[in-house]
């Protein structure tokens, strides 16, 4: 009776939000706060049938801060647990002060197991190609770009250039720029690549560089390489614009080194107006104030995914109208890029982005958990509520198996062992993930040093947990065996 009565809370859980307050998932015109007409979102058929398991996933990678959001779930989580544990103990009879002691006691040896699966829990959001929804593009006219995005020749970027081409191609964009920090020789060699039919011609490279001054600036369209080390912001854009490329201002909004009014002054051709990795939510009046500045300038509005290689979701596109783009060859199409983007052609740009959800206020960050499970709900289609009732069933039905009670009850005799048994297996995952970094980090010496970085930090936590959740597994046979060597030394003493 009782696992029926919380199948039919879940099922309520999933069908009210969604049937009663249902959110419409649609790309949204940035500029005019609008859906977009002639885009729309694509849903994975993956992902419909497998939407319990990685619907909610990729919802936290869509999040206006992914990694806080999902940090504050870990900290409600456990401080749920804490509370669940005190409440126990105080239901075998024990008193209050009694009870919180023990449950405390007993949430510190569990909180590292519940951490370490949450660990391997981001390593799968961050480093898994989920099948996520991707924008449909029923416009023939327009061209799908990315203005920012990095390659393991970034000191920061965890993703090969191949790797990139994938995730842009999976993301519906029909090309995009590389463009790593302070060097674009790399990015050179590989657009010449894709030139000479090497590589596909789809998604198209175009060669670009974040150049890192007073503010970050995208160098977009370079097509020779020369240094930008030291280089003071004006003549950096200058270089880039007589290399017959032009400067975007990136990600402002995030830390407002120097006056809007100053990179127009020094010639910057536009700024990004959102940046996925920088967040999409931020203060409005910023917003107006680039938004204002750029149209009485005449300068560029761009969106920027600023990818690193964290998660398989995109949230931002630039949709360039360039008519008879698809027909095009690859030089025509990078040429016709360009001519928008060096004309400041802002007219022929839509610049969108996915959404989800209402966004919420960032100073009401702790209660994000809450927000987006509601949200989440909220934004499912029928098919996908129709994916979690299944799923549910199916979990009942198992449930209800001889086998399975017969494996509960085990469980439920020896709750610390399966915890330490789940602790070691999420341990290997992290300690997995951080020796593919490792064995990665030789390629890219002297460019990049994250995937030392990563993978030694992910080699390490991996290895402590794991050896942790070891000890936590034996812990109940520790423990009697050292009740029981206590009992016979009393039992000596007893007789001696």
């Amino acid at each position: 009776m009782k696992r029926r009565t919380l199948l039919i809370l879940l099922a309520a859980l999933v069908v009210i939000p969604a049937l009663f307050f249902p959110y419409h998932v649609h790309i949204e015109n940035v500029l005019t706060g609008q859906p977009a007409e002639q885009f729309g979102v694509r849903i994975s058929p993956w992902r419909v049938v497998l939407e319990p398991l990685v619907g909610p996933m990729l919802f936290a990678q869509r999040g206006d801060q992914p990694m806080v959001e999902m940090a504050v779930a870990l900290l409600w989580l456990l401080a749920g647990i804490l509370t669940l544990g005190v409440l126990n103990m105080w239901r075998q009879k024990n008193g209050l002060a009694s009870a919180l002691g023990r449950g405390v006691l007993q949430w510190l040896g569990r909180a590292p197991i519940v951490v370490i699966l949450w660990l391997a829990l981001l390593t799968i959001i961050i480093f898994t190609p989920l099948p996520n929804n991707r924008i449909a593009n029923n416009d023939a006219d327009a061209l799908l770009l990315n203005t920012h995005s990095h390659t393991e020749w970034s000191h920061d970027g965890l993703v090969y250039q191949q790797e990139l081409m994938r995730w842009h191609k999976r993301n519906g964009f029909d090309a995009f720029f590389i463009t790593d920090h302070n060097n674009h020789g790399k990015t050179l060699a590989f657009v010449e690549r894709q030139k000479n039919g090497e590589i596909a011609d789809h998604p198209l490279v175009l060669c670009g560089e974040e150049f890192s001054g007073s503010n970050h600036i995208t160098l977009l369209g370079l097509q020779r390489d020369f240094n930008t080390r030291g280089l003071p912001d004006s003549a950096v854009i200058d270089s880039a614009q007589a290399n017959g490329g032009v400067a975007i201002v990136a990600h402002w909004f995030a830390d407002e080194h120097k006056s809007i009014q100053h990179y127009i002054d020094i010639g910057a051709d536009g700024f990004e107006i959102i940046n996925q990795g920088e967040g999409l939510q931020y203060d409005r009046r910023i917003f107006d104030d680039i938004v204002r500045h750029c149209r009485d300038n005449g300068l560029l509005m761009t969106a920027a995914c600023d990818y690193h290689g964290y998660g398989s979701t995109a949230l931002a596109w630039n949709a360039l109208s360039i008519p008879g783009h698809k027909r095009m060859t690859t030089e025509e199409k990078r040429r016709a890029i360009m001519t928008v983007l060096r004309h400041h052609q802002q007219d022929k740009i839509k610049v969108l982005m996915y959404r989800d959800r209402p966004l919420l206020p960032r100073r009401l960050a702790a209660w994000s958990s809450l927000y987006n499970t509601i949200n989440y709900f909220r934004s499912l289609g029928m098919w996908q509520v129709v994916s979690w009732l299944l799923w549910l069933v199916v979990f009942y039905v198992i449930v209800r198996l001889d086998m399975m009670r017969k494996w509960l009850v085990c469980l439920q005799k020896a709750p610390v062992r399966f915890l330490g048994v789940a602790g070691a297996a999420a341990s290997l995952l992290v300690l997995g993930k951080g020796l593919h970094l490792l064995s990665k980090a030789p390629h890219v010496q002297g460019y990049n040093d994250i995937y030392v970085e990563y993978g030694d930090l992910f080699l390490r936590i991996g290895v402590i947990f794991f050896l942790y959740s070891l000890l936590f597994a034996a812990w109940p046979v520790l423990k009697n065996r050292w009740g029981e060597r206590r009992a016979e030394k009393r039992a000596r003493r007893t007789d001696s």
